[in-house]
């Protein structure tokens, strides 16, 4: 059969993406079925005569009509890359101090890679796809996908906004001050901003700032708001502090006082407990609204011996010997013995004591002065069991808590209580004896006793001595807190050379003694124990 005329055969380039569609054969004059075939089917495939794009590439269409001979014609096909459909690239607007996060990639018909970059570095910086803020302002980001075989490389911009953040604040915490100091220098709190700090008195009558400067005027108390400038990235902020000016005047120095009289001299230190006014712990305990004094030690049986070589009387203690600490001494003799301290000087006595055949009991004070002047304490709430004009007395629960666990430099400043009554958070080490550090006398053996007052463990924020470990210890306070029974049971605290659970966690502890009831006294606080000794406080 002679060769028939075929005209050309060409198929246009096409995008990848594009719709299958119907392949037009040659032009022939020979009549028939057209057959199609592809190269490479990864580009294009065809069944019958419909083509369809499977990738970008190039692939020969063949075309061919089977005659005898056949007849052929082909052609190159090509797909080019598609430009990939991109959707919103938005970022939400941050404001300075943003911690960095992770961009978003815009939604995309290619797989491609994306990177970002930022426009203005003094805004943000892109690594990988984590944003880090700069600074105030705004940045273009620009988010660029790579290209794929099927797709070429696109990008996506979005202006990412930055606006002033809200400092950071530390703690503001003033001190309560002394009228007679006349002027203090203001700190100003710690702020992630570096805007200028302002100070103003809500009443200018108790004190003034002019700059930094604190000038006190009178006893009260008054807010001083700082106030921060605004700064390149921060916006303007302010806190406030309390500002109690009192006319007490402050205590800071340990202090030995001297008892007895010749050969019978003694003496017992005091450290100076002060910031008054703060706050209980999370127990409810250890709030004190005044300043005082504590002993550094608990009373040793030295002490009694010395005092009752002087007259001391009704107080027997004797459980141990020289510096270890008077125990088998029940709350009414522990409260004799700050008697005698009290009128040993021409005090007033601190409890309303009566020793019968040795056996004491208590009545609780008036609340308007006696014949005597004798009146019941009123200094942080009225308290019936105490003297409001004795100088030495038993230490509340609170200001035995207190002086055990407060520092007033935690939190920045604005106080707190340590867990342990070491100075510290962590549980003291057991030893038997010794000064050190984060030690405590505690986890002994029954058998060898307490060691001696002096030698009884690492000290208190405050300076004091023994106060988890060696032997408990009274407290003044009733087991209600109220003070308002004379025969209540009372509280002690601490905790025993051979006690180990007493210790564990300290804070919150509390125990009551039952008063021994005897043929002739009931209820009363009158039980003692070789565990159970006590330590003085008294006014500053």
């Amino acid at each position: 059969m002679p060769i028939s005329f075929v005209g050309p055969f060409t198929i246009p380039s096409m995008i990848y993406g594009s719709s299958p569609f119907k392949i037009n054969p040659p032009v022939s004059e020979w009549k028939g079925i057209w057959n199609f075939n592809s190269s490479d089917t990864s580009v294009a495939t065809v069944s019958s005569n419909i083509l369809t794009i499977t990738g970008a590439g190039s692939t020969i269409i063949s075309a061919t009509l089977t005659l005898n001979p056949s007849i052929s014609k082909s052609t190159i096909f090509k797909v080019t890359p598609a430009v990939p459909k991109i959707g919103t690239f938005v970022i939400p607007t941050k404001t300075y101090g943003t911690a960095p996060f992770t961009l978003t990639m815009p939604v995309s018909t290619s797989p491609g890679a994306w990177t970002f970059v930022s426009g203005n570095s003094n805004v943000a910086t892109v690594s990988s796809n984590t944003l880090t803020i700069t600074g105030v302002g705004s940045t273009t980001i620009t988010a660029t996908q790579a290209s794929t075989r099927n797709y070429a490389t696109a990008s996506k911009s979005a202006v990412f906004n930055v606006t002033p953040g809200k400092p950071v604040l530390g703690p503001f915490v003033i001190p309560i001050q002394y009228l007679g100091n006349g002027s203090f220098t203001l700190s100003p709190p710690q702020s992630s901003s570096t805007g200028s700090w302002s100070y103003a008195s809500s009443k200018p009558k108790v004190a003034t700032v002019s700059g930094n400067t604190v000038t006190l005027l009178s006893a009260g108390s008054t807010t001083i708001t700082a106030k921060q400038a605004a700064s390149v990235n921060y916006l303007p902020a302010s806190i406030n502090a309390l500002l109690v000016v009192t006319t007490n005047v402050p205590i800071t120095s340990p202090t030995t006082d001297t008892f007895g009289t010749g050969s019978n001299r003694f003496t017992i230190d005091f450290v100076a407990i002060g910031n008054p006014g703060n706050s209980n712990d999370m127990n409810g305990y250890g709030g004190v609204p005044y300043t005082y004094r504590i002993g550094k030690y608990t009373i040793s049986q030295n002490q009694i011996d010395a005092a009752t070589r002087n007259g001391l009387q009704n107080v027997t203690a004797g459980a141990w010997r020289g510096d270890q600490p008077a125990a088998n001494i029940s709350w009414y003799e522990a409260a004799a013995y700050v008697n005698w301290l009290n009128t040993s000087k021409g005090y007033a006595p601190a409890y309303n004591l009566t020793f019968t055949y040795g056996s004491g009991s208590m009545a609780l004070w008036p609340t308007t002065p006696d014949n005597s002047g004798n009146v019941a304490w009123t200094d942080g709430g009225t308290n019936l069991y105490r003297n409001a004009n004795c100088v030495y007395f038993l230490p509340s629960e609170n200001e035995w808590y207190k002086a055990a666990y407060y520092n007033p430099t935690k939190n920045g400043g604005s106080g707190g209580y340590w867990l342990y009554p070491t100075g510290s958070d962590s549980a003291p080490n057991p030893v038997a004896s010794g000064t050190n550090a984060g030690t405590a006398v505690y986890n002994q053996p029954l058998y060898i006793g307490p060691a001696s007052v002096f030698q009884a463990g690492g000290l208190s924020t405050y300076g004091t001595m023994g106060q988890g470990g060696n032997v408990l210890q009274w407290a003044e306070t009733s087991w209600s807190t109220s003070n308002t029974d004379a025969e209540e049971f009372r509280v002690f605290r601490g905790c025993g050379w051979h006690n180990l659970i007493f210790c564990f966690p300290p804070p919150s502890y509390r125990y009551d003694d039952l008063p021994v009831i005897s043929d002739r006294y009931d209820n009363f606080p009158f039980n003692d124990s070789g565990d159970i000794g006590f330590r003085v406080a008294r006014k500053p």
